[in-house]
């Protein structure tokens, strides 16, 4: 435990909980230490927020959590190892006077909280991880009472009460987390041109703040200019822009093998670390001096952003919920079928064959479906009730989903003439979105993305068997897509977007990101299609069917993981990046059965999906 950080064995513990594991095992060997933990919390606070922790409400709030550490590493595992009775150690547990203080637990997380949402600068809004480390000791000893109730009733309620406190920890701590992680990626700015000395770029990052080097709020993390050098620097745009994604994949993961990564990136002469433009300062402090300062505060940054998600998704595990939606065609009429957070259901409307709807979570909580018809044409379906479009869509393909700027949701689809339409469903059907009026390779279904600009970015098999990709004006790319396939996208935070497509020679899984194409050592089943689903962090994940018949997975640092899950030939895998953290992938299985896997609870075994047919899934954001 000594290299772990308080967020990670706030992971751990409620993992093993969701796993079954029982208090004593998940104490054994000592168990976690909350006076260690809260050293290391001191330092995470130190390295991640260049901050002090000295407020008496964190302070107190650790030390209830270490009691309840104590009572459970000591009292309860020597009753246990004793061999007392389940009425014992039920006994052991209700006892006010020396137990774990659950209502004391309770009020102290509730507090933190408090103090966090009423003032956003004090230190409680910076110790989420502490408030999970709470929250999932409650859930743990509300299991184990579960496990020592002297009847079924009483189980039946413990377990409900673990299962509404997992649910109220995750509500609290959640938002206190996306706030933090959208403000720290927030604060990076794409690579900029200036022109006061040649082309100078620049990557700021407005986070930083450390008082005695007098950097207040704009550092430039790496900057160089052609009149830096005694000779021309080849390509000072990509270095710039490789040296900033070294530097995100550090904030995102914090492993020693991206910050190795990103000091080669620095140590480059185009990708100098320095500090630029520092408001106020008397003198810029060296590179040497912000590695220094700052290259461990940005590991412990990202151990901290990489490992609270996997805290959050097991409370929500452990409350049971499903923070997304299938929809895929039914092996027993043929329609419409859904799955996810609402119970399993047939909506009763005819879905073409060899078609795949599309999915996306709503503003509200809920979600949207687009897809052909059995006569067709367009139609919607989703949370908010369901309607005809009569709109004509082309044989065998299926329309492409996406969140609006203004909130709404619209839908992309081939015409029967071949052309690529957009038009918006939600909240009125009705008014082209565009882009409009682009030719389509017959067969094949177009994706789109929204940006964080606002636009909708999307993707299509063009009719010269290219990949063609933009918003407004789609361009044709490099990229050659093997017959039949059609690409996926997904859009990143910084405005960019990223496309996923199997090759035409031989199927090699492809990405494009504008730039280069990108090919990994992977190849896409003949038939099928890559998904691809980006998380808010910049992150991406590409889910395929590989030809040997498995679901597959690829992630951006090149790693290509191989499941041991068979999927029906000739259908393709959706994913969906979860707003929780995560990721989600529906397939249809060998069996013939929807099958998911990933960061969140699976939908209900034996739901039969009709022959052929590949699912489309969507994120659904968390509610209460």
């Amino acid at each position: 435990m000594e290299d772990d950080g308080v967020m990670e064995t706030a992971g751990l513990l409620l993992a093993l909980l969701g796993e079954g594991q029982s208090l004593v095992e998940m104490f054994g060997g000592g168990g976690p230490d909350f006076a260690e933990l809260f050293d290391r919390l001191e330092k995470e606070i130190a390295d991640v927020f260049h901050q002090d922790l000295a407020d008496q409400a964190v302070i107190i709030a650790s030390s209830f959590a270490q009691k309840s550490s104590d009572w459970i590493r000591v009292n309860y595992r020597n009753a246990v190892d004793a061999g007392e009775s389940k009425d014992q150690l039920w006994a052991l547990l209700n006892d006010s006077s020396d137990g774990p203080g659950l209502g004391d637990l309770s009020a102290q997380a509730g507090i933190m909280e408090g103090w966090a949402r009423d003032k956003p600068d004090a230190i409680a809004q910076q110790t989420a991880s502490l408030a999970l480390m709470i929250h999932g000791l409650i859930v743990t000893l509300y299991r184990e009472r579960a496990l020592q109730a002297p009847d079924s009733a009483t189980h039946d309620a413990e377990a409900a009460n673990m299962r509404q406190y997992a649910q109220l920890g995750f509500d609290r701590v959640h938002p206190l987390f996306s706030s933090f992680r959208d403000a720290r990626f927030g604060s990076i700015s794409p690579a900029w041109i200036g022109d006061r000395s040649g082309d100078t770029w620049v990557v700021y990052d407005y986070w930083p703040n450390d008082p005695p080097k007098n950097i207040r709020r704009s550092t430039a993390l790496f900057c160089t200019s052609e009149g830096q050098h005694d000779s021309p620097v080849p390509d000072i745009e990509t270095q710039i822009k490789q040296a900033r994604a070294s530097y995100l994949r550090l904030l995102r993961s914090g492993t020693d093998a991206d910050r190795e990564a990103l000091g080669e990136a620095l140590s480059s002469p185009v990708s100098a670390f320095v500090g630029g433009a520092i408001d106020g300062a008397d003198s810029s402090p060296t590179g040497e001096d912000l590695i220094a300062n700052y290259l461990p505060g940005f590991q412990a940054t990202g151990k901290w952003l990489s490992s609270a998600p996997v805290a959050l998704q097991n409370l929500r595990k452990i409350a049971g919920l499903i923070d997304y939606e299938v929809a895929y065609q039914g092996a027993a009429r043929g329609s419409l079928c859904t799955a996810g957070r609402d119970p399993p259901n047939d909506w009763m409307l005819g879905v073409m064959n060899g078609t795949a709807p599309g999915v996306a979570g709503t503003l509200d909580g809920g979600y949207f479906i687009a897809f052909q018809d059995s006569d067709g044409l367009l139609r919607h379906a989703g949370s908010g009730g369901n309607g005809p479009d009569r709109l004509p869509v082309a044989a065998g393909t299926g329309p492409a989903v996406s969140a609006l700027g203004d909130g709404g949701m619209g839908a992309w689809y081939q015409h029967p003439l071949g052309i690529l339409e957009g038009v918006a469903l939600l909240p009125q059907p009705g008014g082209s979105l565009g882009p409009d009026g682009f030719m389509m390779m017959a067969g094949t279904s177009p994706a789109a993305a929204l940006l964080s600009n606002g636009d909708v970015a999307v993707a299509i098999h063009g009719p010269d068997g290219h990949l063609w990709t933009g918003t407004q004006f789609p361009l044709p790319t490099v990229c050659g897509m093997r017959a039949g396939s059609s690409p996926a996208i997904a859009g990143l935070p910084d405005g960019s977007f990223v496309v996923a497509l199997a090759l035409v020679t031989d199927g090699t899984l492809v990405t494009f990101d504008g730039n280069e194409p990108r090919v990994w050592a992977a190849k896409v089943a003949d038939g099928t299609s890559p998904a691809i689903a980006a998380s808010r962090d910049g992150g991406y994940s590409i889910a395929f069917q590989s030809p040997e018949g498995l679901l597959n997975f690829a992630v951006p640092d090149g790693t290509v993981t191989s499941t041991d899950r068979s999927m029906m030939a000739g259908t393709s895998p959706s994913l969906a990046a979860l707003a929780v953290g995560g990721y989600q992938v529906a397939f249809q299985d060998s069996k013939g059965h929807l099958a998911t896997m990933g960061d969140s609870n699976p939908v209900p075994d034996g739901l039969a999906v009709h022959p052929g047919a590949s699912p489309g899934l969507g994120a659904r954001l968390p509610v209460g």
